[in-house]
């Protein structure tokens, strides 16, 4: 089994503003960007920040009540997905709609606020349909 921490430290050469505009310029390279080198430099301080956010929110999560966990663990891995998406779309988020969560929940009629109990729909534009759209396709 992979040991969380040793995720992390595999990842940790990405803290460098340097490693990082260097990997995303050939991942811009790879989708033919004309201007991968100016886009590399742009994006790598959000591409670090994203994994660094990732990452404390990983962590935090070993720390906190089980309760807490999953609204850590949630924001963790939304910041990853971000750091991927960085990867394939320089110039993610192109407008703050995709910024959104893009999923909202509606309380059934004469219901408890119970989790279990409510319906989840996913919204037009956001952060849960983009998502995919951007990563697998």
């Amino acid at each position: 089994m992979i040991s969380p921490l040793s995720v992390w430290e595999s990842l940790s050469c990405f803290h460098s503003a340097e490693m990082s505009q260097k990997y995303l310029k050939k991942c811009y390279q790879k989708i033919s960007l004309n201007e991968a080198e100016v886009q590399s430099y742009n994006n790598c301080y959000p591409f670090i920040y994203y994994l660094e956010q990732g990452e404390l929110y990983f962590k935090q999560a070993l720390a906190t009540p089980l309760s807490i966990q999953p609204i850590l663990l949630f924001y963790g891995y939304i910041h990853l997905i971000k750091a991927c998406i960085l990867t394939i779309d320089p110039f993610y988020p192109q407008n703050t709609s995709v910024l959104a969560h893009g999923v909202t929940s509606r309380k059934r009629k004469n219901s408890s606020t119970a989790f279990l109990k409510m319906k989840l729909k996913s919204k037009k534009m956001g952060f849960f349909p983009t998502s995919p759209k951007k990563c697998f396709t």
